[in-house]
């Protein structure tokens, strides 16, 4: 099983979350599965992965408009993922 927490931070915030996010899980789940964290921008495959957390930064009570277009762009490949996000 392959885990993604993957986010998108104006001022680190979102980041910190994610991480956190990624090291609760990675205690609580067993070899061989795997947690990582990325942010959007460096997430090659979003296909791969069983599991995807989703975060981004939000301005206005909307999330940011990068992590809404990647969302956007990406998420047909979630389709046999579980997806969950935050903000």
């Amino acid at each position: 099983m392959l885990l993604l927490v993957t986010y998108y931070s104006v001022r680190g915030s979102t980041k910190e979350i994610a991480e956190r996010i990624c090291s609760v899980l990675s205690t609580k789940i067993s070899p061989p599965s795997t947690v990582e964290v990325l942010p959007m921008e460096q997430v090659a495959d979003p296909s791969k992965y069983d599991f995807v957390i989703i975060g981004s930064a939000v301005h206005n009570f909307v999330w940011v408009e990068y992590a809404s277009s990647w969302l956007s762009t990406n998420g047909a490949a979630f389709s046999n993922s579980a997806v969950w996000a935050f903000s």
